[in-house]
């Protein structure tokens, strides 16, 4: 019997990579052949899947977070493809900011433009992006700033900020440097997230809660994205503003459509693809999330693996279990209430979840 292991991050308490590793450690030592890789939907823990299954290096460089603190972060660079695999979260994520300092209004995605801009300076020519886990709602305007678009107000200078909040000052759009800047870079998007950029299902209504944004401030964000999107329809002669997967990281799906032309690719199945999952050997799968609810098999990883797996035993694992007595899934281990409380998860994440996996185990071998 073999195990395999493929659980997406328990967001802000267990990487991907963490909880496969605890699982297979302790299902080892009841001798079950055990093995796991990271996963991920393209978004967070990007690159400990590509450092997991690529030779790759880390190459560092000083970004600045959301709200224009400097930060040193890092991508990884594959020398043999001349490739460089950024994660957007890694500069422009949610979790860089204080849960009290979270805001939309003003967080911007400059971080994520320093980084793509330092890959392209090192002559990369192919630069893969996950977006994702992203703490901004600024249509991507920070990052085009940082790669060169000159963006001036009703009086004709240059803006220096550039965020949410600002968006309504914007005239005009210079795009001479940017285009100059990105000439000969192939971009490759990786995202599942099929919102458009505006309404119900928009940019905002859909995620700026997620993000810190206060009800009342919700329509104020979705105004100011309508406006610069109404702008750029007509600086660039585009007909539709609001196409699937615009909405994406606060609409920085918008922005890599109509500003770079890239390639567009399912997050979940690009990195299935890559880690050669179809083909791998297993009797048994253990995947699974933070939290399981009816959004799970309608969502990202989950979904996206299980649509991949054909006659084998599913188990999945989380955080919070909100499916209760539904058919037609697999069986759910969950820590909050099979293994302790949600206060108690939270202080002691690695704990609640070791116990977890014991159960696991323990009823694999039964």
């Amino acid at each position: 019997m073999k195990v395999l292991s493929l659980i997406d991050s328990f967001k802000g308490t267990i990487s991907s990579k963490d909880l496969g590793r605890i699982m297979t450690k302790i299902l080892r030592r009841k001798n079950i052949d055990a093995y796991y890789m990271p996963i991920s939907d393209g978004g967070e823990g990007l690159l400990d899947v590509i450092c997991h299954i690529k030779n790759t290096k880390k190459v560092y460089c000083n970004a600045i977070d959301p709200l224009g603190r400097k930060i040193k972060t890092y991508y990884l660079y594959n020398k043999k493809e001349n490739t460089a695999y950024i994660e957007m979260a890694k500069s422009s994520g949610l979790m860089l900011i204080e849960k009290e300092k979270q805001n939309p209004l003003i967080a911007n995605t400059y971080g994520l433009g320093l980084l793509i801009y330092n890959a392209i300076k090192k002559g990369i020519k192919h630069i893969i992006i996950g977006i994702g886990g992203s703490a901004t709602n600024d249509v991507g305007v920070g990052m085009l700033n940082a790669l060169g678009v000159k963006f001036y107000n009703h009086e004709s200078n240059i803006m220096k900020e550039v965020n949410n909040n600002t968006l309504k000052q914007i005239k005009t759009i210079d795009l001479n440097i940017f285009n100059e800047t990105i000439k000969n870079i192939n971009f490759t998007v990786l995202s599942d997230v099929q919102n458009p950029l505006l309404g119900e299902n928009g940019a905002t209504y859909t995620y700026a809660k997620q993000k810190g944004a206060k009800e009342e401030e919700l329509p104020i964000l979705e105004s100011n994205i309508k406006y610069f999107a109404d702008l750029v329809k007509a600086r660039l002669n585009i007909d539709d503003i609001n196409f699937p997967g615009g909405g994406a990281a606060g609409g920085v799906g918008f922005a890599f459509k109509v500003f770079f032309n890239p390639d567009f690719k399912s997050g979940i199945n690009y990195i299935l693809d890559e880690i050669d999952f179809d083909n791998s050997s297993y009797d048994i799968l253990i995947t699974g999330e933070g939290k399981i609810d009816n959004q799970t098999m309608q969502g990202k990883v989950i979904s996206g693996i299980l649509s991949r797996v054909k006659n084998k035993e599913i188990i999945l694992v989380c955080g919070i279990n909100e499916l209760k007595n539904e058919k037609n899934i697999p069986k759910i281990y969950s820590i909050v209430d099979e293994i302790s409380t949600i206060e108690y998860s939270l202080k002691y994440p690695i704990k609640a979840y070791k116990k977890l996996c014991e159960k696991v185990s323990n009823d694999i071998i039964k």
